[in-house]
């Protein structure tokens, strides 16, 4: 996919999903803004994948959950590219602290990182998306938030990707009618990179609730990509407000 008036801000892009999208959408002329929380070594490796598949890419290195960092992050890619087209929200974590234990700092954090940050990119990039031809915008949210699974609960980050997921709704109909689509995707379990040679077996093994799921498999980050890029593209340009489950029919 290019997008011709403007760059894709995606965050959390030196593993897993926000990765593969940026391998996904890399190709002479399209403009990349990669950031990554802290991975710099692993940023550096995919922006050179990027680059190599044509891409003008710009890489960027900042904890989101700081005051200013967001605005930071949309203020580079517009000196870079003098434009955004796109973002995506990918960059989070999962807090698996039980909910007995969970306190003030831990909830801040999480809401912090994710959407207070999505918040933060979107207000501030408000004018550069109205400004661009067919602007679009996808946040990454978590099963989490939809099914809690036994043994794999995760209150904090499941509160946090809540309000996310709210979000994408009141930015969708506040940029309706400048034809600026937002959406999220909730991807299901997903394979890491350190699980890169993990067999089934081992994968079950470290997610109780990979019974639930009728594909009876984990994800790609490729596959939850593919649907990303989808929502990037002009082909979604009737689809808006909306969260795509991509969970091999967890939350069926």
């Amino acid at each position: 996919m290019e997008i011709e008036r403007g760059a894709v801000l995606l965050t959390g892009a030196a593993t897993g999903i926000g990765a593969a999208l940026a391998v996904r959408l890399a190709r002479p002329g399209t403009r990349l803004m990669l950031h990554t929380g802290s991975n710099a070594e692993g940023l550096a490796a995919v922006a050179e994948v990027s680059a190599t598949a044509g891409a003008s890419v710009a890489t960027h290195v900042a904890d989101l959950s700081v005051a200013g960092a967001p605005e930071r992050l949309v203020a580079a890619t517009l000196e870079r590219f003098g434009g955004i087209g796109g973002i995506v929200s990918n960059a989070g974590y999962a807090d698996r602290t039980p909910l007995a234990e969970l306190r003030g700092a831990g909830l801040e954090q999480a809401f912090g990182s994710m959407t207070v940050a999505f918040s933060a990119l979107m207000q501030s990039a408000e004018p550069a998306l109205r400004a661009a031809s067919e602007a679009r915008v996808v946040a990454v949210s978590s099963f989490v938030t939809h099914r809690f699974n036994v043994g794999d609960r995760f209150p904090g980050s499941a509160v946090a990707k809540a309000g996310l997921e709210t979000l994408v709704k009141a930015w969708a109909e506040r940029l309706a009618a400048a034809g600026v689509c937002v959406n999220a995707v909730v991807p299901g379990y997903v394979r890491k990179a350190q699980e890169s040679d993990a067999g089934e077996e081992a994968l079950a093994a470290r997610r109780p609730g990979l019974q639930h799921v009728p594909l009876g498999r984990v994800g790609e980050p490729d596959e939850i990509a593919a649907v990303i890029d989808f929502l990037l593209s002009p082909d979604s340009a009737y689809v808006t407000g909306q969260l795509w489950h991509v969970d091999g029919g967890m939350t069926l």
